[in-house]
């Protein structure tokens, strides 16, 4: 009987000191890799300071259409964000320039494909500069009414119908207000719609390629309330 106890003792023990190292070697790897890593395989939310703050690359396309984007539809302007900086080209058909591109041929392009695209082909309007976040609310201060993305000092910027450089702040309008949940897919791409004020579009378009975006409430970090 007492050796029966013994070698039930050792099991017992045995299967103890197995199961602390496996979760040793689990928390590790837990550590190492990061929760989201392992568990979270779903598309990300974020708003848009929290996804452009992190340094990740975002671009806009401008597009002339009436409901949702296509395949042959122009994009007039193409609006890069990264590494915390921001850049806007134009490629459109107005009679001073004559190198566009549609959906369809951006559809193909890596995000690196496009930005060499810009950099290369297209003309720029302006190029690395750094911008805040500023949040307009609506009428009872809790609610978002429209977001800017605004340069921190003036900078040259190109107006491609004068065909002249002047000095002026950048910012970038998004309307709350005209906001509509809308995407599109283009062969193998979707693509998912922030606001625009811009008459010409029905909104900024961008290929989420497993996040989505929205605009920052007041209460988001990394932005400026109501600035005078």
């Amino acid at each position: 009987m007492k050796r029966i106890i013994i070698l039930l003792t050792i099991f017992v023990l045995t299967l103890f000191m197995t199961s602390c190292e496996n979760k040793t070697k689990n928390d590790e790897n837990y550590d190492s890799l990061g929760a989201s890593e392992i568990v979270d395989e779903s598309p990300h939310n974020y708003t848009l300071s929290e996804y452009l703050k992190s340094g990740k690359t975002l671009i806009l396309y401008e597009v002339k259409s009436s409901e949702i984007i296509e395949k042959d539809d122009i994009i007039y302007n193409i609006i890069i964000f990264k590494d915390n900086l921001v850049s806007e080209y134009i490629s459109t058909d107005n009679p001073f320039y004559t190198v566009k591109t549609t959906v369809s041929e951006i559809e193909k392009m890596t995000d690196e494909e496009i930005i060499e695209f810009c950099e290369q082909s297209c003309e720029t309007i302006v190029t690395n500069i750094e911008y805040q976040f500023e949040v307009y609310t609506d009428g009872t201060g809790n609610y978002t009414d429209h977001e800017r993305i605004v340069s921190l000092n003036e900078v040259s910027k190109f107006n491609y119908l004068s065909r002249e450089n002047y000095y002026d702040y950048y910012y970038l309008n998004l309307f709350n207000n005209y906001y509509v949940n809308t995407t599109a897919t283009v062969y193998d791409s979707t693509f998912y719609m922030l606001p625009s004020d811009s008459e010409r579009c029905v909104g900024r378009w961008y290929r989420p390629d497993g996040y989505i975006l929205s605009l920052d409430s007041p209460d988001s970090d990394n932005v400026i309330v109501d600035p005078e």
